[in-house]
């Protein structure tokens, strides 16, 4: 924090557009009443503001894609704009029902940063879960665990027992991955289900061929079912095996 004695701001967004709704989430802030579509604020007067920087972010109103054109000149001449806005879309419907599960690498090689990193990025992703969303955790070494015996509904109860089990790992043995990329893939996604997989390893493997093999396997047995997933690889810590993940 700092003095809110000796600074202010006024900001005026011209968006080229009516802007519907704003957010700043950083500082409080006065709403200033203007006549053009554009937003105008500035800083609340306060004894002490956030000493940091000031974050605005705002959408404009339109179902359908729209393009305009800001102009401004000055002694060195004439400059434009051209802005084109997306149209506002319905994202649950355009995303539908997710499966999502998060395959995580805890031999040896993830003690410490690069399994602490893993268990920050999924208690962020399940913590944004919608209810209509079912997903698992999958951890591999020498072994396979679940969290679920099946992907379970995000339901308060759920991502309770799932955080559980995200606080409780512990990174040890050896790595042991075609089994968990067998439990992530091998199972037939539920009907009106899209699934999505995330693999988080360093990637120190000595069986790559196997797993290759494998996974190509894999792959055509699912296509041949017409089987359909996502499949995002994350290498985590500082020197990671880029030919395993690619």
């Amino acid at each position: 924090m700092r003095s809110g004695h000796d600074i202010s701001l006024e900001l005026v967004a011209t968006a080229g557009l009516p802007i519907k709704e704003y957010d700043v989430p950083t500082h409080d802030v006065d709403y200033l009443p203007t006549y053009d579509g554009s937003l105008a604020l500035q800083l609340s007067e306060e004894d002490s503001i956030a000493n940091r920087d000031f974050v605005l972010r705002y959408s404009v109103d339109g179902k359908q894609p729209q393009a305009t054109v800001l102009t401004h000149t000055n002694e060195q001449g004439g400059f434009l704009s051209l802005m084109v806005q997306p149209p506002e879309l319905d994202i649950d419907e355009l995303v539908g029902n997710r499966e999502i599960i998060f395959v995580v690498d805890v031999s040896g090689s993830m003690h410490g940063v690069p399994l602490s990193m893993c268990q920050d990025a999924m208690r962020e992703a399940i913590r944004k879960l919608r209810p209509v969303d079912t997903f698992n955790v999958i951890t591999f070494s020498g072994r396979t665990q679940k969290a679920f015996a099946s992907p379970r509904p995000a339901n308060e109860t759920n991502i309770k027992s799932a955080m559980q089990t995200i606080n409780g790992l512990r990174a040890g043995g050896g790595t042991h991955m075609l089994n968990a990329v067998n439990e992530a893939l091998g199972t037939e996604v539920e009907q009106g289900r899209h699934r999505y997989v995330f693999f988080f390893t360093d990637g120190y493997v000595g069986n790559e061929k196997r797993i290759f093999d494998g996974a190509a396997k894999l792959v055509k047995r699912l296509e041949r079912s017409g089987q359909r997933a996502k499949v995002f690889g994350f290498g985590v810590g500082s020197s990671t095996n880029r030919h395993l993940l690619d």
